[in-house]
């Protein structure tokens, strides 16, 4: 798979007549996406390793006196979780994510669904970046699964006083 965005900045409708040379460097560009990971699944638990992406691709070339920093890196992700039987009809289902990208902080998110029947689940979850997530998945044909998901950033901030 890869991403290809054409570019072409003299289409951009602007304010002012006058050239802009931070515009320069933006062009379009071809990005190959091409990824690994892998995971142990067990009845009562799962553990995994995943690069997204394995290159570390720049979007935009450094010219004239110019920097940009739009830069795609590979990064890894590593979770686990595991499932709790209630009882024969409802399961637990906690899940923990660790993301590390390279020049960024780390990210620290955890799920956890409620199963019903081996069915029907919903749930939500929570990250140290101060998203929050609620989804719903539903198993109708063996084997095959939908879902929704819905990602919202929370303003969550701890007050910073000087």
């Amino acid at each position: 798979m890869a991403v290809y965005n054409n570019i072409d900045v003299n289409r951009l409708e602007r304010l002012y007549a006058t050239h802009n040379p931070a515009l320069k460097p933006v062009t379009s560009y071809f990005s190959p996406i091409l990824g690994f990971g892998m995971h142990y699944l067990t009845p009562d638990y799962f553990i995994g390793i995943g690069v997204p992406s394995l290159f570390n691709n720049k979007r935009f070339q450094d010219n004239s006196g110019w920097e940009t920093t739009a830069t795609e890196l590979a990064y890894v992700y590593f979770s686990g979780g595991t499932t709790l039987a209630i009882n024969e009809n409802f399961k637990l289902e906690p899940v923990l994510i660790y993301r590390a990208v390279p020049n960024s902080p780390n990210l620290f998110s955890g799920t956890f669904a409620v199963n019903f029947k081996e069915q029907f689940s919903i749930g939500g979850g929570y990250a140290n970046n101060n998203n929050m997530a609620f989804f719903i998945t539903s198993k109708n044909v063996e084997k095959i699964e939908w879902g929704y998901g819905y990602d919202v950033f929370t303003f969550f901030r701890k007050s910073v006083t000087s």
